[in-house]
C-alpha cells in the first residue's frame, strides 16, 4: 500500500492526492466541454458530434424519470455530475503518479514509521476511489432531489410517501434513506477495486 500525503488545516486532515484528483478531474471536464462546444455549426463536425451524443445520452436518462420540460431544469446538474464521475473514474484507471520518499516529511504526514513499510508515495488517485467523496456526492444529490421535490409541490411530495397505501410510509422512508448509502458504496467499491493492486499478481 502506497503512502498518501495529508495536510492538516483548522484541525482537519485533508488527503492531498484526493484534492489533486478532484481539481484535475474538474479542470478536464471544463476543458473538455469548452473544446467540444467551440464553433458549433448546423452540420456538426466530429467534436460537436461527441458532445451532442453525450447530451442526447443524458437527456434520454433524465427523460425516462421526468417529463421533458421538467428534465430540462435539471439537465445541467445531471450532465456535470455524469462528466465528473466519468472523467474521475477513467483517470483513476489510466493515471498513476508515484514518487519515492527518501526521508520523513512531517508536513505531509509521512513519518519514519511509515517509511519502514514502504517509501512509495502516491500523488494521484481517482476522487471516486475515496468513500468520503462518493458519500458526499450521493448525500448532495439526495438533499438536492428532495429539496427540488418539496419546492415543486410540498403536498404532492409528501403524498407519494403514503401511496398506494398509508402503511407503506416506513418502507418508503427506508428506501429513500438507503439510496444514497447504496449508490455511494457501489461507486466507491467499483473504483477502489479497480485501482487497488492485485496481491496475487507477479
Amino acid at each position: 500500500m502506497d503512502l498518501t500525503p495529508k495536510v492538516k488545516f483548522l484541525g482537519m486532515t485533508f488527503d492531498v492526492t484526493l484534492m489533486i484528483g478532484s481539481v484535475v478531474s474538474a479542470l478536464i471536464v471544463m476543458l473538455l466541454v469548452f473544446l467540444l462546444t467551440r464553433r458549433l455549426s448546423v452540420r456538426p463536425n466530429g467534436r460537436q458530434n461527441v458532445m451532442e451524443y453525450i447530451i442526447d445520452f443524458i437527456s434520454g436518462i433524465t427523460g425516462m424519470m421526468l417529463e421533458k420540460k421538467e428534465s430540462a431544469r435539471y439537465f445541467s446538474f445531471a450532465l456535470s455530475t455524469f462528466l465528473f464521475i466519468l472523467v474521475a473514474n477513467i483517470l483513476g484507471v489510466v493515471v498513476m503518479v508515484t514518487a519515492q520518499a527518501h526521508g520523513p516529511i512531517p508536513s505531509l504526514g509521512i513519518t519514519a514509521a511509515d517509511l519502514k513499510m514502504t517509501d512509495t508515495v502516491s500523488w494521484f488517485k481517482s476522487p471516486t476511489s475515496d468513500i468520503n467523496v462518493t458519500v458526499a456526492m450521493a448525500g448532495a444529490i439526495f438533499l438536492y432531489s428532495h429539496f427540488a421535490g418539496i419546492a415543486k409541490s410540498p403536498l404532492g411530495y409528501l403524498k407519494h410517501y403514503v401511496k398506494p397505501y398509508w402503511w407503506m410510509l416506513p418502507i418508503h422512508i427506508i428506501d429513500e434513506v438507503s439510496k444514497p448509502a447504496t449508490h455511494a458504496l457501489r461507486l466507491w467499491a467499483n473504483i477502489f477495486a479497480g485501482e487497488s493492486p492485485n496481491p496475487y499478481s507477479s
